[in-house]
C-alpha cells in the first residue's frame, strides 16, 4: 500500500444534497493524524479516551480511533450514548472528543441542579462562576492573574468547579468539540473549570481537520489556526479556501461531482491562494 492509495470511504451526511462517499487515502489520513498530534500531544502512558460517537462519521474515525492508535491511548468504547454520563465516572477518561450537544446537556444538567437547590448554594454558584470567568479570561490571554482573583479561584474551585470534575470522573486533561460550533460561554466555564474544551473545524473532505484550537493559541469561539501543513484563505465572497495532503482523493463512483468540486477548487486556489 502507498500513500495515495485508498484507505477508507466515509459518506457525507446529505444535508447540502445526496450523500456522498469520499475518499480518503492513506496519505490523507496520515498527514491528517500526524500534523493534528504534533500539536494536540496525546501520552500513551496515562491517556484514555471515551468513545461514543459513530465510527462511520470522519470525526470519530479520526480523532477517536486512527489518532488514538497512532497515539498508544487506551480506547473506552461507551456501551451507548446514554450511558456516557456514567461510564465517564466509571472508566474515568483524560480525553473524550464530541460534538457540542454532550457540553451543552453537561452545562444545562449544572444548571438545573443549581436551580433546584438552596438559595446559599445557588449565590455560592453564582459567585464561583463570575470568579472562574474572570480568571479564565486573564489565563486564556496569558496575562497576570492578581493574587486575590486567584485565590477567590482557589475557593470556587473548591466550592464549585471540584463537583463538575467528579462528574466526569476527575481527570479530564481536555475535551475535544467539533461538528458545530460551541457557545463560547460554554467553553468558558468549562476553562473556568479545569476541562478546556479545543474546538476545531474541518470536512468530510479534508480528514476532516483543517483548524483546531490548542493550549498555546487558544480563543474561545473560534476554531483556532489551520494544522501544519495544511493553508486556508477566505475568498471575497467568505468561502473558505483550503489546501493541503489532507484534502480528498473524490468522491467514489461521481466523476462529475468530483470534478465539478475539485475543478472549482483549483481555480479559486489560483485566485486567491498564492502557489
Amino acid at each position: 500500500m502507498g500513500p495515495d492509495d485508498l484507505a477508507t470511504l466515509i459518506y457525507t451526511s446529505g444535508t447540502t444534497g445526496d450523500p456522498k462517499g469520499v475518499m480518503l487515502s492513506h496519505g490523507n489520513i496520515t498527514s491528517n493524524v500526524v500534523a493534528s498530534m504534533s500539536i494536540v500531544q496525546l501520552n500513551a502512558q496515562s491517556d484514555e479516551c471515551l468513545s461514543f460517537l459513530p465510527l462511520s462519521h470522519v470525526f470519530e474515525r479520526m480523532l477517536g480511533h486512527y489518532c488514538m492508535f497512532h497515539c498508544g491511548v487506551i480506547i473506552n468504547y461507551a456501551s451507548s450514548v446514554d450511558a456516557v454520563s456514567a461510564e465517564m465516572k466509571e472508566r474515568r477518561p483524560t480525553i473524550v472528543a464530541s460534538v457540542p450537544r454532550l457540553y451543552e446537556k453537561i452545562y444545562a444538567r449544572v444548571l438545573d441542579s443549581v436551580r433546584s437547590s438552596s438559595p446559599l448554594r445557588q449565590r455560592i454558584f453564582a459567585w464561583g462562576r463570575r470568579v472562574g470567568e474572570r480568571w479564565a479570561e486573564l489565563a486564556i490571554e496569558k496575562r497576570p492573574v492578581p493574587a486575590g482573583l486567584q485565590a477567590q479561584k482557589l475557593l470556587a474551585d473548591r466550592l464549585v468547579f471540584a463537583k463538575l470534575r467528579k462528574r466526569t470522573g476527575g481527570r479530564i486533561r481536555f475535551f475535544i468539540s467539533g461538528g458545530a460550533p460551541l457557545a463560547p460561554d460554554i467553553a468558558r466555564f468549562f476553562f473556568a473549570a479545569g476541562m478546556p474544551i479545543l474546538e476545531g473545524y474541518g470536512l468530510t473532505e479534508t480528514s476532516p481537520v483543517i483548524a483546531v484550537n490548542t493550549f498555546q493559541h487558544l480563543r474561545l469561539g473560534t476554531v483556532g489556526l489551520p494544522i501544519p501543513g495544511v493553508h486556508v484563505k477566505i475568498a471575497p465572497d467568505g468561502e473558505i479556501i483550503t489546501r493541503g495532503p489532507n484534502v480528498m482523493a473524490g468522491y467514489y463512483k461521481k466523476p462529475e461531482a468530483t470534478a465539478e468540486v475539485m475543478d472549482r477548487l483549483r481555480l479559486r486556489l489560483n485566485a486567491v491562494v498564492p502557489s
